[in-house]
Order: C-alpha cells, then structure tokens, then sequence
C-alpha cells in the first residue's frame, strides 16, 4: 500500500459518486480537519479530501484526542460548502455516521451501530467516531469539515481493553471484527458514501436521516448517565434530539448535546 495507491482509490471513489472532489494524501499531519480548515473552502457543490496515514495531534468531541499509530486506522477530513445553511445543518453528523455505518457494512462488517451523536460502534465496543465542524462566511455561505476516525488493524501493543477511550468494554478494531480490508478501500468506501449524503442533504428530509440513524441507535432503552443524573435513553427526535426520561423523576425531555454514559453496556432488559 503506498500513498499512490491510496489516492488513485479515492479519486475513483469520488468519480463513481459523480460530485467534484480534490484529494489529497499524505504521510502525517496534526489533524486532517485542521489541515482542512488552513485551505479556502471548497466551490459549493464540490469537495475537498484529506487522508493521512498518522495524526500527531488528531481531535474528537470535547477536546479528547484520537490515537492512531501509523497505517492502523483510517484518518480522513471532507472539506464542503453549502450556498446556505441548512435548514436542519445539527443533523448532519447523524447522516454521515449512518452514511459510514453502511460503508463499513458494504467491506463486510456486521451491523454497525451509532452511539448519539458520532461513535461507530459494533459489539458494544467503540469502532471510530466522526467530527464535524462548521463556520459561516459573512455572505452566508455555510462551510464544514467533517473528519472520522476509524480502526483498522491496531499494533498489538495498543490494547483493545484498556485504551483510556472511556468505554468498559474498549474499543475494536476491523481485524478483530474479522473484516479483510485495507487502509484504501477503507477509505474510498467511506468518501463514496459521505459525497452523495454531503451533496443531497439540503434536500433530503431530515426525518430519512433521522429514522436511519434510530434504525442503529445504539443508546435505545439503555441505562445512562449524563452528569450524575441517570437516565434512560430513547429515540433521536425529529429534530435530531436525544430524548430521555429521568429514572429518579419521569422527566421527559431531549438532549441537543452531551456526553451520555451508558451504566450497562448490554441492552436494558
């Protein structure tokens, strides 16, 4: 597998899915969406893609980091531009991770499950998570950057059990979900199913992107936790919400945002 090879993968993925797409690969970088971000922002309707072998300073949600030794997992930005911000643009992360969700299922992993709102996740372990950011021009043009991390074949050094990823059951890597692939297929199936969901989300109903993601809703009916109040977890609304019931008062309401801590990592009975 050589840098090449990767980038030939991606630009016949990005030509199957008919959008506009620059690409580019490289050795290391601190962070594929920061690399991104330091670039002018795509033409609306077209797209920029970063893929890179290690990142020394990869980002997740609330500032954690994302470990990622060298050719062991995917580290990929897609760079778009909306004319407008959408009109439902909170619900973007759900569609993308149902977009990845099938990628991965389309190289031969079973069911892939969402953790609300970005973590891929098969057999209760974390899989990878996706990072989208946003910024708005003073024209009104709407910019994001999406990047996800997911693993591939992790060193057996880096253990799966005790990875610090806040998960009981640590994380998982495609090797152990006995799922042959390389780092470019990985990522030519990931950018031909996040161009098409980037190109048709302004006029896709929000409730298709949320009824697929409550389709793999890996929170539903579990046990959690979200800053010492225990909750039970339900749908994603139809404004992309997480909705819960208190389990000490009944209250019902939705989260926007939030770092929910599942209390059983099996489904509630």
């Amino acid at each position: 597998m050589t840098l090449d090879d990767i980038h030939s993968a991606l630009l016949a993925s990005a030509e199957a899915a008919g959008v506009p797409c620059a690409v580019h690969t490289l050795d290391a970088v601190g962070s594929t969406n920061t690399w991104l971000s330091e670039r002018p922002a795509p033409a609306a309707g077209a797209a920029e893609a970063v893929l890179a072998l290690h990142q020394t300073a990869g980002r997740g949600r609330a500032g954690r980091t994302w470990q990622a030794p060298r050719g062991s997992g995917l580290c990929f930005s897609v760079s778009w531009t909306f004319e407008h911000m959408p009109e439902h643009a909170s619900a973007l992360t759900l569609a993308l991770g149902v977009a990845a969700a099938r990628a991965l299922e389309s190289l031969g992993l079973g069911e892939a499950m969402l953790k609300w709102p970005n973590d891929l996740v098969w057999q209760d372990r974390k899989l990878g998570g996706i990072l989208v950011e946003s910024s708005v021009a003073p024209n009104g043009v709407f910019r994001v950057i999406a990047g996800v991390g997911i693993n591939l074949k992790l060193p057996e050094s880096f253990s799966l059990d005790d990875s610090g990823s806040g998960w009981s059951r640590g994380i998982v890597d495609l090797a152990s979900a006995q799922v042959e692939t390389t780092l470019e297929e990985l990522g030519a199936a990931v950018l031909g199913g996040w161009l098409p969901c980037l190109a048709a989300f302004e006029h896709t109903p929000l409730t298709e992107a949320v009824e697929a993601f409550n389709r793999r809703n890996w929170l539903h009916d579990r046990a959690c936790e979200l800053e010492g109040e225990m909750m039970r977890c339900g749908d994603v609304d139809a404004e992309g919400r997480l909705r819960v019931v208190g389990m000490n008062d009944g209250h019902e309401r939705a989260l926007e945002s939030g770092e929910i801590v599942p209390l059983a990592w099996s489904a509630a009975s």
